[in-house]
């Protein structure tokens, strides 16, 4: 996959009800314009950590005390990054409610890490999965070969207590890549993501560990072209469901065909029914959530107009969501955007009811009614009713290629929106607040 979100400056948005220039702490290289302070009148508060070269957020988790960890990779090693081990570290950045850091930590060796999922767990500590090319720094003594699949559990201080590998089968074949990661209610761990059959083409991949990190199963399941899970989530009788792509092949033209992709698996991992939703062309499934009336929800990207697909804007993408019943049965569908290209990459389920989405708009037409920046994109917020209409929508962004990758709702309705910014200047995580999701 061809992802179009360009990964090239972190920022996290926790969502509230007002913001003035005062209340926004920019770094010295930018000022308010450039940052669209006209698009950040809901924010609360504006915060940039990072350091001198590119870091990237991934990932976050949501803590019972209701500060955040936010997780991705980053080659800075001064300003708020200390302690990176040589290339690409694995980076943790935890910050309290109000967007203030509590801590930043770097993890990896010599080579290059990063991590890819994060999940807060029971014990008030975290444990996040990742992939890593190195043998020495927090990896020494792990069995690696040269890409490997990493986990690791850390204390609410973001101290390692333990550190596993799932080694490649061979040198070709059998790279495990893990997108997402979750503790279960009965205090194992499962991880989604794919795993490489040949060079050329990677299957659905999904395995639960337990509460040490030892497989207690992993599963794999696809097609004949590539096939992926992008996260995992838990109902509440244990059973699990899991969102990707489904058939779409590899190192060709990149709308050319593949499907959203739903899985539920019992709590051996035995799949018990899937779907599969969309059109002629490539359309994805990036995220899912279960909401209070026993839907699901699917968030992603269509390039199609046809099958599952209606509504499409006629620009090189749509942002695309799906409810679905807990049969896989489709309930309703929403093609979202303008004429350029739009995304869904995030989804969660409201506690008043209705759906918050982040992802990335190139446009400036249609449902984008605030666009400013359709040549490289803006960070796109979405909040739907529970029969799919858009009820309230905002950009956030500057000059650069600006996306949200992930959302998150924390404490008393807060939201959390997150992604990267590019200035073209240096690469620093940004930080700004919205704390109340009942004014967006």
């Amino acid at each position: 996959m061809k992802n179009p979100l360009v990964f090239i400056w972190s920022f996290i948005i926790i969502l509230s009800a007002s913001c003035t220039k005062e209340n926004l702490h920019l770094n010295d290289k930018k000022t308010v314009s450039e940052v669209e302070a006209s698009n950040l009148k809901t924010a609360d508060f504006n915060k940039n950590f990072g350091g001198s070269k590119e870091d990237i957020a991934t990932a976050i988790a949501t803590s019972k005390d209701g500060s955040y960890v936010i997780a991705g990779r980053t080659l800075s090693n001064d300003g708020d990054i200390l302690g990176n081990h040589g290339l690409y570290d694995g980076l943790l950045i935890k910050i309290d409610k109000n967007g203030n850091k509590i801590w930043a930590k770097c993890f990896g060796g010599s080579n290059s890490d990063e991590i890819t999922g994060i999940a807060a767990t029971e014990d008030g500590g975290y444990i996040f999965t990742g992939s890593s090319e190195s043998s020495d720094g927090d990896l020494a003594g792990l069995m690696l070969t040269q890409s490997t699949l990493w986990i690791v559990k850390l204390n609410s201080q973001g101290v390692i207590e333990w550190s596993k590998v799932i080694p490649n089968d061979s040198p070709n074949s059998g790279l495990r890549q893990a997108n997402s990661i979750i503790q279960t209610k009965s205090g194992d761990y499962v991880l989604a993501g794919k795993v490489w059959i040949t060079n050329s083409t990677y299957n659905g991949w999904y395995c639960k560990l337990t509460n040490l990190g030892s497989v207690l199963w992993e599963k794999s399941i696809g097609s004949v072209d590539s096939d992926r899970f992008q996260q995992v989530v838990e109902e509440k009788n244990g059973n699990l469901w899991l969102v990707g792509t489904f058939g779409q092949p590899y190192e060709s033209d990149p709308i050319s065909k593949g499907d959203v992709w739903l899985a539920k698996v019992d709590k051996d991992g035995n799949i018990t029914c899937q779907q599969k939703y969309g059109g002629s062309l490539l359309d994805e499934g990036n995220s899912l959530a279960l909401d209070k009336n026993r839907g699901i929800i699917i968030a992603g990207t269509t390039y199609s107009s046809n099958g599952d697909v209606a509504g499409f804007h006629g620009g090189r993408y749509d942002a695309w969501v799906i409810k679905v019943d807990m049969s896989g049965k489709k309930i309703w569908q929403k093609s979202a955007g303008g004429t350029g290209g739009d995304l869904f990459s995030s989804v969660i389920a409201m506690q008043k009811g209705g759906f918050l989405l982040a992802g990335q708009t190139n446009s400036q037409d249609g449902d984008v009614t605030n666009g400013t920046n359709f040549q490289t994109g803006d960070g796109w917020l979405v909040k739907l009713t529970d029969s799919g209409d858009i009820q309230s929508q905002k950009t956030f962004g500057g000059g650069g290629g600006d996306a949200f990758y992930f959302i998150a709702q924390g404490l008393k309705n807060n939201i959390v929106a997150g992604g990267v910014i590019n200035e073209g200047v240096d690469f620093n995580a940004w930080v700004i607040g919205i704390i109340s999701s009942d004014n967006f």
